[in-house]
């Protein structure tokens, strides 16, 4: 399954990109549909060339970029911090003396480091230090473990997709007994708390549905199977399974309100895909500034780092709670990892209407990765 990466073209030379996602990806030289643009020091620049008709953009790596439209501006490069973190007009109700009180908490964070020498070793290439990525086949998928990122995806050979349908049960357990493999230990962060589906897809076709009891009345002349519990199981050709970072025994998010993990592709014939956004790593105490309490409490109202899209006008945020944060800062040309304590907040609002999991907030303690957008 292809990495999509959400930019914003802004006219046909001016580009600015939405956070660290886009450079995280080690995308710094891309074709924007009309001229070629360059990354670097966080400023965008860009051929100046006139194009009739626009081609989609993808970067020099051939990564699928999804194009938002957006308002243009009079400038040819623009700092990430320049960004809106939010669009739209949005109330955010939430209780600002709840936030203050955990905000007082001690705080901490870690710059972390891919330990690359473990994971090379596991795969069998003990003291090789400057290899960076590794590519290897094992039963019948390809993987690749990225040491710069911190990252490790594989890929089922010679998938052909089908539309056969699975159920969630099925699918889940599907996934568990992939996870059990002996394959994973000692090369992904394998911590792990009990599977999440992130994502159902009925590819256009099968779709989930609810059936009512039948009217007794209408129905008085039909024998009804006293065995048969009446109850249908909705049916999908794929699922996005996660499962999600613990340390402490605590989950892990990342700034955009995710919990952080190792995800699955599962369908009805097996798993198709696997990626993982963190290897087995080694911490580096860091400091930087905190967010003062009317720091944070602006920052939620604003929409934090990750801000709702839906239709709602009035999101009620539920009461916050410390939880770990892992974010991606990308300068001096290199992608660098984080992870931070930070406040979580929860909401009853569906993200969409495809989408199970509900909204949420996730707010790093330290501006190193909220002054990034426009704090």
């Amino acid at each position: 399954m292809k990495t999509k990466l959400l930019v914003a073209i802004l006219g046909l030379s001016v580009l600015s990109f939405w956070g660290a996602s886009f450079a995280s990806e080690s995308c710094t030289t891309y074709y924007d549909g009309c001229n070629t643009c360059t990354v670097a020091n966080w400023k965008v620049a860009c051929t100046k060339m006139a194009c009739k008709a626009t081609q989609k953009p993808q970067c020099a790596d051939g990564i699928e970029i999804d194009v938002l439209p957006i308002e243009p501006t009079t400038s040819s490069s623009e700092k990430v911090d320049r960004v809106p973190p939010y669009q739209g007009n949005k109330t955010y109700k939430f209780d600002e003396k709840a936030v203050n009180a955990l905000n007082l908490k001690d705080s901490s964070l870690l710059k972390l480091n891919c330990d690359s020498t473990t994971v090379l070793k596991s795969l069998g290439f003990a003291g090789n230090t400057k290899m960076f990525s590794v590519g290897l086949e094992e039963d019948t998928f390809d993987y690749t473990f990225d040491m710069r990122n911190c990252s490790m995806r594989g890929t089922k050979r010679n998938y052909t997709w089908t539309n056969n349908a699975v159920t969630e049960k099925t699918a889940l357990a599907k996934a568990k007994e992939f996870m059990k493999s002996s394959f994973f230990k000692g090369k992904i962060f394998d911590k792990y708390g009990e599977p999440i589906v992130m994502y159902r897809n009925t590819n256009g076709g099968v779709m989930p549905y609810r059936i009512e009891k039948a009217d007794s009345k209408m129905m008085s002349d039909i024998e009804i199977d006293p065995n048969d519990t009446g109850i249908l199981e909705p049916e999908f050709v794929s699922f996005s399974i996660l499962f999600p970072y613990t340390i402490n025994n605590k989950p892990v998010y990342n700034a955009y309100g995710n919990k952080a993990g190792i995800t699955l592709e599962v369908t009805a014939e097996w798993v198709t895909s696997v990626n993982a956004q963190l290897l087995p790593f080694k911490g580096a105490v860091r400091s930087s500034e905190k967010l003062s309490n009317d720091d944070m409490v602006s920052f939620v109202k604003r929409g934090g780092n990750n801000p709702f899209r839906g239709n709602q006008a009035e999101i009620e945020l539920q009461s916050p709670e410390r939880v770990n944060v892992l974010f991606n800062v990308w300068r001096n040309n290199t992608n660098e990892v984080y992870l931070s304590s930070g406040i979580r907040f929860g909401s009853k609002v569906k993200l969409d209407q495809f989408n199970p999991q509900n909204y949420e907030m996730i707010i790093s303690d330290y501006k190193i990765w909220n002054g990034s957008y426009g704090y």
